[in-house]
């Protein structure tokens, strides 16, 4: 179905399809990994997978995985699942390891769709989108036989999509499109329904979506940080907090498993509660790249294992910035 929404071009959802993941298969045994590791990052230098060993607060980069072949592009689930394209297949892989050991699976998804791709809070969706209108959904990335669901947006005239966001179940898409002058903010629910129009925004730096359904969105253009309440059907436009309250060019948002909000600043980290009231402003000595779960109260602030590294540890009554050193020459 394509729908006409006000005026902004031809936007909808055509072409649901639902196609089978193959079988998991195992790569070839790390037995060097041992000792307590509290998640794995991707390392683009050498496409690998890159453990942290040790504990928050000591972890170094331990040796590369062995995989079996090289990662081009990896999206962090949780820390110990990934969703990966690499040139050794046509198609985008999941890997695990939670184990230690690497479990690999090949999905139905073409390797070119990760130009632009999103994970749920809880690790358990993500979705991947080309320009063009290709989209594919995969959900209950959890379980032993993840759900793949193939959809075409159909964005006509000058707007391309900047941002995704999906929730945990699969069943919640919220993204934005940049026309000339703005960023217009759809949802889509599931099945044939066409997207829907529910917020404007000036330049979107990142969307999240809660449990309950509403999307939390940080507007890089305006430095405001708003939610859209019940998006599945009144899709009520609530403001949480802008300049005033500390927010400078907000990069990202997450929604932690405690259902507590960040906003990523320039050096610095916001926390609101889950009604948009700032908790605190914490300095966290970095650019945070965005909010990539590691744990349930632990996130990943940056990328690359050649510098620095952060990690913000959620556990305690205060967030806790924590380095991990860069890994050694090889």
């Amino acid at each position: 179905m394509i729908r006409r929404i006000l005026g902004l071009g031809y936007l909808g959802l055509i072409g649901l399809a639902i196609v089978p993941p193959i079988a998991w298969g195992r790569a070839q045994s790390n037995s060097s990994l041992s000792g307590p590791i509290i998640g794995y990052v991707f390392n683009s230098a050498d496409g690998s997978l890159r453990p942290l060993r040790g504990a928050v607060g000591s972890a170094t980069v331990g040796p590369p995985v062995n995989l079996g072949f090289s990662i081009k592009h990896a999206l962090d689930l949780d820390g110990r699942r990934f969703v990966a394209s690499t040139e050794s297949s046509p198609n985008l892989v999941a890997i695990r390891m939670e184990s230690g050991e690497p479990q690999i699976l090949s999905l139905s998804v073409p390797r070119e769709r990760y130009l632009l791709a999103s994970a749920a809070a809880g690790g358990n969706a993500a979705a991947f989108y080309a320009p063009g209108g290709a989209l594919s959904i995969i959900s209950a990335l959890k379980t032993a036989s993840p759900r793949i669901q193939s959809v075409d947006l159909d964005v006509s005239g000058d707007g391309a999509v900047t941002h995704i966001a999906i929730s945990d179940d699969g069943n919640l898409l919220v993204y934005a499109v940049r026309y000339e002058k703005s960023e217009s903010l759809y949802m889509w629910a599931g099945s044939d329904a066409p997207a829907r129009l529910i917020g404007v925004a000036n330049s979107v730096g990142g969307i999240a979506i809660t449990r309950e359904g509403a999307a939390i969105v940080a507007d890089r253009g305006a430095s405001e940080v708003f939610a859209i309440n019940d998006v599945r059907n009144s899709a009520v436009r609530q403001f949480w907090a802008d300049a005033r309250e500390g927010v400078t060019d907000p990069s990202s948002v997450a929604v932690s498993a405690r259902n507590v909000v960040y906003v990523a600043n320039v050096h610095s980290v916001l926390t609101l509660d889950s009604g948009g009231r700032l908790v605190r402003a914490s300095t966290c000595n970095c650019v945070p790249s965005g909010f990539h779960a590691m744990e349930d109260s632990l996130f990943r602030l940056t990328d690359g294992v050649d510098r620095t590294m952060y990690l913000m540890d959620t556990s305690g009554v205060v967030e806790r910035f924590v380095f991990v050193p860069p890994a050694a020459a090889r």
